[in-house]
Protein backbone atom coordinates (compact mmCIF):
# COMPACT_ATOMS: atom_id res chain seq x y z
CA UNK A 1 0.00 0.00 0.00
CA UNK A 2 0.90 3.66 -0.39
CA UNK A 3 0.43 7.23 0.18
CA UNK A 4 1.37 9.27 -2.53
CA UNK A 5 1.39 12.16 -4.77
CA UNK A 6 -0.36 11.96 -7.76
CA UNK A 7 -0.27 13.34 -11.09
CA UNK A 8 0.81 12.70 -14.82
CA UNK A 9 4.18 14.44 -14.52
CA UNK A 10 5.59 13.06 -11.05
CA UNK A 11 5.46 9.35 -11.49
CA UNK A 12 8.38 7.02 -12.65
CA UNK A 13 8.85 3.10 -12.65
CA UNK A 14 9.64 2.58 -9.26
CA UNK A 15 12.84 -0.10 -8.97
CA UNK A 16 10.95 -3.08 -7.84
CA UNK A 17 9.43 -3.19 -11.26
CA UNK A 18 5.38 -2.56 -11.84
CA UNK A 19 4.27 -0.12 -9.06
CA UNK A 20 4.71 3.83 -10.17
CA UNK A 21 6.78 5.66 -7.65
CA UNK A 22 6.21 7.84 -5.09
CA UNK A 23 7.61 10.68 -2.58
CA UNK A 24 5.37 8.45 0.07
CA UNK A 25 5.97 4.71 -0.16
CA UNK A 26 5.59 1.48 2.13
CA UNK A 27 6.08 -2.19 1.55
CA UNK A 28 2.77 -4.12 1.76
CA UNK A 29 3.05 -5.91 5.19
CA UNK A 30 -0.47 -7.63 3.66
CA UNK A 31 -3.69 -7.39 1.41
CA UNK A 32 -6.08 -4.91 3.37
CA UNK A 33 -9.23 -6.02 4.30
CA UNK A 34 -11.57 -3.45 3.76
CA UNK A 35 -14.84 -5.70 3.94
CA UNK A 36 -15.32 -3.52 6.96
CA UNK A 37 -13.51 -0.57 5.93
CA UNK A 38 -15.65 -0.13 2.68
CA UNK A 39 -18.70 -1.62 3.50
CA UNK A 40 -22.08 -0.90 1.21
CA UNK A 41 -22.91 2.22 3.35
CA UNK A 42 -20.51 5.32 3.58
CA UNK A 43 -18.93 6.37 5.97
CA UNK A 44 -18.66 9.25 8.14
CA UNK A 45 -15.44 11.17 7.24
CA UNK A 46 -13.95 11.22 11.29
CA UNK A 47 -13.90 7.74 10.69
CA UNK A 48 -10.72 8.03 8.60
CA UNK A 49 -7.72 8.92 10.56
CA UNK A 50 -3.63 10.01 9.88
CA UNK A 51 -1.87 8.57 12.86
CA UNK A 52 1.98 8.46 13.15
CA UNK A 53 3.13 4.94 14.11
CA UNK A 54 4.95 4.38 17.44
CA UNK A 55 5.56 1.02 17.05
CA UNK A 56 4.63 -2.62 15.14
CA UNK A 57 3.58 -5.33 17.55
CA UNK A 58 2.80 -9.01 16.62
CA UNK A 59 -1.16 -9.43 16.26
CA UNK A 60 -2.77 -9.36 19.66
CA UNK A 61 -0.17 -6.58 21.19
CA UNK A 62 1.61 -7.10 24.26
CA UNK A 63 -1.37 -9.91 25.36
CA UNK A 64 -4.30 -7.41 26.39
CA UNK A 65 -5.62 -7.50 22.98
CA UNK A 66 -4.74 -4.97 20.04
CA UNK A 67 -7.66 -2.55 19.75
CA UNK A 68 -7.61 1.02 22.41
CA UNK A 69 -11.77 0.61 23.37
CA UNK A 70 -14.06 3.16 21.55
CA UNK A 71 -14.59 4.96 24.78
CA UNK A 72 -10.83 5.10 25.12
CA UNK A 73 -10.57 5.94 21.75
CA UNK A 74 -9.12 10.23 21.59
CA UNK A 75 -7.51 11.83 18.83
CA UNK A 76 -4.79 13.58 21.59
CA UNK A 77 -3.76 10.16 22.95
CA UNK A 78 -1.84 6.75 21.77
CA UNK A 79 -4.00 4.11 20.76
CA UNK A 80 -3.23 0.28 19.58
CA UNK A 81 -5.47 -0.58 16.46
CA UNK A 82 -5.29 -3.97 14.24
CA UNK A 83 -4.57 -4.36 10.85
CA UNK A 84 -6.80 -7.26 9.59
CA UNK A 85 -6.74 -9.51 6.27
CA UNK A 86 -9.85 -11.32 5.95
CA UNK A 87 -11.23 -10.81 9.00
CA UNK A 88 -8.39 -11.70 10.91
CA UNK A 89 -5.60 -9.56 12.87
CA UNK A 90 -2.55 -9.85 10.93
CA UNK A 91 -0.39 -6.76 12.65
CA UNK A 92 -1.39 -4.64 15.42
CA UNK A 93 0.03 -0.29 15.52
CA UNK A 94 0.57 1.13 18.30
CA UNK A 95 -0.08 4.52 16.88
CA UNK A 96 0.29 8.09 18.61
CA UNK A 97 -1.93 11.16 18.49
CA UNK A 98 -3.97 11.72 15.37
CA UNK A 99 -4.04 15.49 14.25
CA UNK A 100 -5.68 14.91 10.91
CA UNK A 101 -8.96 13.19 10.26
CA UNK A 102 -11.59 13.07 7.88
CA UNK A 103 -12.71 16.79 8.44
CA UNK A 104 -9.33 17.58 6.18
CA UNK A 105 -11.05 15.75 3.28
CA UNK A 106 -12.63 18.19 0.89
CA UNK A 107 -13.20 15.42 -2.33
CA UNK A 108 -11.74 11.91 -2.81
CA UNK A 109 -12.59 9.63 -6.26
CA UNK A 110 -11.70 6.28 -6.68
CA UNK A 111 -9.34 6.29 -9.64
CA UNK A 112 -7.63 2.90 -12.21
CA UNK A 113 -3.92 3.70 -12.21
CA UNK A 114 -3.61 2.58 -15.84
CA UNK A 115 -2.21 -0.94 -14.63
CA UNK A 116 -5.37 -2.32 -13.42
CA UNK A 117 -4.53 -0.77 -9.54
CA UNK A 118 -7.44 0.94 -8.20
CA UNK A 119 -7.12 3.65 -5.56
CA UNK A 120 -8.67 6.50 -4.01
CA UNK A 121 -7.14 10.32 -5.06
CA UNK A 122 -7.79 12.97 -2.11
CA UNK A 123 -8.24 16.43 -2.48
CA UNK A 124 -7.81 18.02 0.97
CA UNK A 125 -8.97 21.30 2.24
CA UNK A 126 -6.46 24.58 2.45
CA UNK A 127 -6.36 24.16 6.64
CA UNK A 128 -6.18 20.06 6.05
CA UNK A 129 -3.25 20.18 4.22
CA UNK A 130 -1.53 22.31 6.53
CA UNK A 131 -2.48 19.69 9.47
CA UNK A 132 -1.45 16.90 7.13
CA UNK A 133 1.64 18.34 6.81
CA UNK A 134 2.97 18.46 10.32
CA UNK A 135 2.57 14.81 10.30
CA UNK A 136 4.32 14.11 7.31
CA UNK A 137 7.32 16.57 8.23
CA UNK A 138 7.64 14.93 11.42
CA UNK A 139 7.16 10.96 10.30
CA UNK A 140 9.84 12.60 7.62
CA UNK A 141 12.27 13.79 10.06
CA UNK A 142 12.11 10.92 12.49
CA UNK A 143 10.74 12.83 14.90
CA UNK A 144 10.11 11.39 18.47
CA UNK A 145 6.53 11.75 17.46
CA UNK A 146 6.71 9.46 14.85
CA UNK A 147 10.30 7.37 15.36
CA UNK A 148 9.59 4.30 12.51
CA UNK A 149 8.70 7.19 9.78
CA UNK A 150 5.37 5.60 8.98
CA UNK A 151 1.97 7.56 9.13
CA UNK A 152 -0.75 4.97 9.47
CA UNK A 153 -4.36 5.48 7.42
CA UNK A 154 -7.06 4.00 9.21
CA UNK A 155 -11.08 3.86 8.46
CA UNK A 156 -13.16 2.33 11.23
CA UNK A 157 -10.17 2.48 13.54
CA UNK A 158 -8.68 -0.25 11.99
CA UNK A 159 -5.27 0.24 9.76
CA UNK A 160 -5.32 -0.10 6.44
CA UNK A 161 -2.58 1.61 4.97
CA UNK A 162 0.86 2.69 7.15
CA UNK A 163 3.16 3.84 4.04
CA UNK A 164 7.29 5.36 5.14
CA UNK A 165 6.80 8.93 4.31
CA UNK A 166 9.67 10.27 1.99
CA UNK A 167 8.61 13.68 1.76
CA UNK A 168 8.33 16.13 3.82
CA UNK A 169 5.03 18.33 2.30
CA UNK A 170 2.67 17.04 -0.24
CA UNK A 171 0.09 19.50 -2.24
CA UNK A 172 -3.30 19.21 -0.99
CA UNK A 173 -4.57 17.78 -4.55
CA UNK A 174 -2.01 15.36 -4.89
CA UNK A 175 -2.51 12.98 -2.06
CA UNK A 176 -3.44 9.03 -3.33
CA UNK A 177 -3.98 6.08 -1.04
CA UNK A 178 -3.10 2.86 -2.76
CA UNK A 179 -2.97 -1.15 -2.11
CA UNK A 180 -4.96 -3.72 -3.41
CA UNK A 181 -7.98 -2.34 -3.49
CA UNK A 182 -10.88 -3.89 -5.88
CA UNK A 183 -12.52 -1.16 -7.83
CA UNK A 184 -15.69 -1.70 -5.53
CA UNK A 185 -13.59 -1.43 -2.20
CA UNK A 186 -11.97 1.59 -4.08
CA UNK A 187 -14.98 3.30 -4.82
CA UNK A 188 -17.33 2.26 -1.37
CA UNK A 189 -13.93 3.73 0.12
CA UNK A 190 -14.10 6.80 -1.68
CA UNK A 191 -18.11 7.49 -1.48
CA UNK A 192 -17.54 7.18 2.36
CA UNK A 193 -14.54 10.05 2.72
CA UNK A 194 -15.89 12.08 -0.26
Amino acid sequence: MSLGACGDDDTETAATGDEPASSVTAPETSSPDTTDAAGASPLDPTDLEFRPVLQLLPPGGSGDGCATPEDDWAAEQPVLAPQLEDGQEVACFELGPGEADGAVVESAAAQEDGLGNWMISLVLTSDGIATFNESTRACFDGAPTCPTRQLAILVDRAVISAPSINAPEFERDQISISGGFTQDEAEALAAGLG
